[in-house]
C-alpha cells in the first residue's frame, strides 16, 4: 500500500514519521537544498517498510514544524540544519 497524504497514514506510521523527523532534523534558518522530500522519505520507507509518496513526507516535515519550499514536480526542500543519518 502506498500513501500519499500524512492524514492518511494509520496513527501508529504518524508517530513513527514524526519520531523519525524529531529524532533527526533540525530547523536551521534557510533552506537545505541537498536534502529533498524525495531523498528523505526514501531512507524512511526503507527502515519502516512502507511506501510513502514525497508529498506525503513534506506534509509531515510541516506538521512537525518545518518550512517547505517545492523544487521541481512533486519535490520539496526544508528549512534543515542537519541529518544525523543522511549528511549530504
Amino acid at each position: 500500500m502506498s500513501y500519499d497524504h500524512f492524514s492518511e497514514l494509520p496513527e501508529e506510521l504518524q508517530r513513527a514519521l514524526l519520531d523519525y523527523i524529531s529524532l533527526n532534523c533540525h530547523p536551521r534558518k534557510s533552506m537545505n537544498k541537498a536534502l529533498t522530500a524525495y531523498r528523505l522519505k526514501q531512507h524512511f520507507t526503507s527502515l519502516v517498510k512502507t511506501h510513502i509518496t514525497s508529498r506525503c513526507f513534506a506534509e509531515a516535515m510541516e506538521a512537525a514544524g518545518f518550512q517547505s519550499e517545492p523544487v521541481g514536480k512533486d519535490n520539496w526542500i526544508f528549512n534543515i540544519r542537519m541529518i544525523s543519518v543522511l549528511k549530504p
